[in-house]
Formats: structure tokens, sequence, C-alpha cells
């Protein structure tokens, strides 16, 4: 259950905080089951305090640069679908437009596709629905 993801990543983060990768997880989760501005909150913080520390981190010299090049943009990407989660979740479609294109920019990710589409169809935007949703699918 999503409780006990958050759970989990909680407590995994409560060992080892620069774990940018269960952040922007948790970030992600805690936007999808937000209800109340609150919560909302306390996922934006983490969505941000992920690519803020991303942001100074220094990779191990022994990780190839390529593969922190992917799980750079995977990560960042997953944060910041979280903050496009939240604008939508607080009628704000143009920030939310952003954060889901910047989104599917890094980390072309399915369910992010699916979400920018239903925006892009709440925007009156329906190609480009019909091409996020095909990207969903593929």
């Amino acid at each position: 259950s999503d409780a006990e993801a958050v759970r989990a990543a909680t407590q995994a983060l409560a060992l080892a905080p620069h774990n940018h990768s269960v952040r922007a997880g948790l970030s992600l989760i805690l936007a999808n089951e937000a209800r109340t501005p609150s919560e909302l909150d306390t996922a934006q913080r983490e969505a941000n305090a992920t690519l803020d520390r991303l942001a100074s981190f220094v990779p191990p010299r022994s990780l190839p640069y390529p593969t922190w090049e992917q799980i750079t943009r995977r990560v960042e990407g997953q944060a910041h679908a979280a903050l496009g989660l939240i604008a939508f979740k607080r009628d704000r479609p143009g920030d939310a437009l952003r954060e889901f294109e910047t989104s599917v920019r890094l980390s072309p990710d399915p369910a992010t596709h699916y979400r920018l589409g239903k925006l892009y169809q709440v925007l009156g935007r329906h190609q480009e629905a019909r091409k996020s949703f095909e990207a969903a699918s593929a």
C-alpha cells in the first residue's frame, strides 16, 4: 500500500538522507496521495529537497558519468512529476504543464505522459493530449 511505501521511504531516508532516488519516489507518492494543503506542502518540500540536494551532490568517482547522468535524469523527472501533480491539485495548470513537460523531457515515464495528456485535455489541447496518451501506452 502507499502508506507502507511512505513508511518504508521515511525509514530509509532516516538511515540514508542523501538517497535522492528514495526522496524523489517519496515526493511522488505523497503528491499522489495528498488531499489537503498541508499534505501538498509536505510533498512539495520533499520534491524541492530532492532537486536542491541533487544539484549539489557529488557522485562517487566509481560511478561512470553516463550512469550518473541517467540516474539524475530519472530522479529529477520524478521530482518534477511530483511538482506537476501538486500544481495540478492546487489548480495551477500552467505550473503543472511546465513541471510535467520537464519531467517527460528528463525521463519519459508512462504515468507522467498520461497525466500530461489529461492536462492537455483540460486545456483543450487535444492533439497534444493524443500524442501524450500514445506515448503513455507505448
